[in-house]
């Protein structure tokens, strides 16, 4: 009877573990999103509020400065490559 009970009980918690895990893998995308999110706008804010961003970026497997300032109009990013 003991045994029975402690199968039941690990069964119980292998259970709740799965369902855990299946939510926590469900909604890693939709967080990852959010942050992706989060993140693009609070780069946006500084890019507006010091003018330009600089960044590393990869273009033809080297490592390039890539700057990004605003037109005078703010509407559209101009992106220029600094090779190093």
């Amino acid at each position: 009877m003991l045994m029975e009970h402690e199968t039941a009980k690990l069964k119980q918690l292998e259970e709740e573990h799965t369902i855990e895990l299946r939510d926590w893998k469900n909604n890693l995308k939709p967080r990852k999103q959010k942050l992706e999110e989060d993140f693009l706008k609070q780069q946006e804010e500084q890019e507006k509020f010091y003018g330009t961003s600089t960044f590393l970026q990869y273009v033809d497997n080297k490592e390039c400065m890539v700057s990004r300032s605003y037109s005078v109009s703010g509407s559209r990013p101009l992106f220029t490559p600094v090779y190093q």
